[in-house]
């Protein structure tokens, strides 16, 4: 994969196939975190959200591998103890436990995690048009994409070519969803082709305090201030700064940037 290949790419699967061997453990469970947030309105059980906070928890170091089996079990067997039309989107919940499950640096658990919770927004919207499945927290949007147009799904629907405008249906949101996670995986690893360092001098204690803040908050309507601050500490460097002030990038729990002023890996 070239620079350009890895900046372009418009489904999760390639990035995550090239990061086969590089990829941190931690990066990945909270890539898989990222995609589960973006469909917990999905979710069958309370419980599963506090699955997947407590498995990012985890992946920082603030939670026990005993907390997270636990959670992810609570989980686990409210799956399996209960029948699939218990549940409201089935792949929803099997993604949380993909992101929550016990597994090793391999990639194959977020890639699953990835495309359940791919499968279960489609489901929804397919479902419901209204349905706000593609329009996730704000640190989830991506405002060049387009959201798959309601309008167009009804229109679809109701023409005589049902299976042509089914295929057509599932396209759009498929594509609109591999999008979303590509940029997520982005956001999190950075350019692994031009890898960026942090001068020491650019860690003042407003640099420090706002990164501890929008990582802990997940406040990262608060990122072109820190752009602001890095740029007053010395920063020079085109990809962090911008990176901080495009309005449409995706920022997740372990944006690049901030896990590089933070010191995280």
């Amino acid at each position: 994969m070239s620079e350009e290949e890895w900046l372009a790419a418009a489904h999760p699967d390639a990035l995550l196939a090239y990061l086969h061997e590089k990829a941190i453990a931690r990066k990945l469970r909270l890539f898989a975190c990222a995609c589960c947030r973006r469909i917990e309105h999905l979710l069958s059980f309370s419980e599963f959200i506090r699955a997947i906070e407590v498995s990012e928890q985890f992946a920082d170091g603030q939670a026990s591998d005993e907390e997270r089996q636990r959670a992810y079990k609570v989980v686990e067997d409210y799956v399996w103890s209960h029948p699939p039309e218990h549940s409201r989107f089935r792949y929803s919940d099997f993604a949380v436990i993909d992101a929550a499950g016990n597994w090793p640096v391999h990639i194959c658990h977020p890639i699953e995690s990835a495309r359940r919770a791919a499968k279960s927004a489609r489901e929804a919207m397919k479902r419901d048009p209204a349905y706000p499945t593609f329009l996730p927290a704000p640190e989830l949007r991506i405002t060049t994409i387009p959201v798959p147009s309601a309008e167009l799904a009804d229109y679809l629907r109701r023409s005589e070519k049902w299976k042509e405008a089914e295929d057509a249906v599932d396209a759009q949101f498929n594509a609109y969803g591999a999008a979303v996670q590509a940029a997520v995986l982005r956001d999190i690893f950075g350019n692994p082709f031009r890898p960026a360092t942090v001068d020491p001098a650019w860690l003042t204690s407003d640099v420090v305090a706002l990164a501890e803040g929008i990582y802990a908050d997940r406040a990262f309507d608060r990122m072109p201030i820190l752009a602001d601050a890095l740029q007053d500490a010395g920063c020079e460097n085109e990809d962090i700064l911008s990176h901080c002030r495009d309005a449409s990038a995706t920022h997740v729990r372990g944006c690049w940037v901030i896990d590089l002023l933070l010191g995280k890996k």
